[in-house]
């Protein structure tokens, strides 16, 4: 059986050579069609690197719906979040400006919260008010706490831009181990939450 097939498929060979070369195929024929299938393989490139890219715009906007950040330590330390709110007032406190890098629960590092009472009750209002915060950065579960004095807060800018906050800020931060302080600055896309 086996030398059935080889042999069929050997004739199938030879008989499709004899075709392109003896019956009626000729150079110009063969360039043509070789210069068709490189159309065609140029036009499929094009297709499937269309296709990446789209895919690889899906993703960076599954990935940004919770913001993202970085902030100046010892380096510069990313965040692959950052959710911003206004927590409302009640009768022990002021309205209090909420930026942080993990969802209620979901504690994962490097993490940022950033702390300040708000101006206003309304993020739609908090746009161009600078205001005074408290900033605490933890690279590692366990490792040291960057932070600054409550005596010396850092000012908070707040732009909003779209469907996004846009916060910036510069300060000091002191290191909870070492103590050594560190001028900061951080630039924080954020999403409400």
């Amino acid at each position: 059986m086996k030398i059935q097939i080889h042999t069929f498929s050997g004739f199938a060979l030879v008989l499709f050579a004899g075709i392109l070369l003896g019956g009626g195929c000729s150079k110009d024929d063969l360039n043509k069609m070789v210069s068709d299938a490189k159309e065609q393989a140029g036009s499929l490139k094009d297709s499937a690197s269309k296709a990446i890219d789209k895919t690889k715009e899906t993703a960076a906007a599954v990935v940004d719906k919770d913001g993202s950040g970085k902030i100046r330590l010892d380096q510069d330390t990313s965040f692959s979040a950052s959710l911003i709110r206004i927590v409302p007032p009640d009768d022990s406190r002021p309205a209090i400006l909420q930026i942080k890098s993990d969802r209620d629960g979901q504690e994962k590092f490097p993490s940022f919260l950033v702390q300040g009472e708000a101006p206003t009750n309304s993020l739609s209002d908090i746009s161009f008010k600078p205001i005074r915060c408290r900033i605490f950065v933890q690279k590692q579960k366990d490792g040291p706490v960057w932070s600054n004095l409550e005596s010396d807060p850092i000012m908070v800018n707040v732009e909003k831009q779209n469907d996004k906050y846009l916060v910036t800020f510069e300060g000091r931060l002191i290191e909870s181990v070492n103590q050594s302080q560190t001028v900061t600055s951080g630039k924080l896309e954020s999403v409400e939450f």
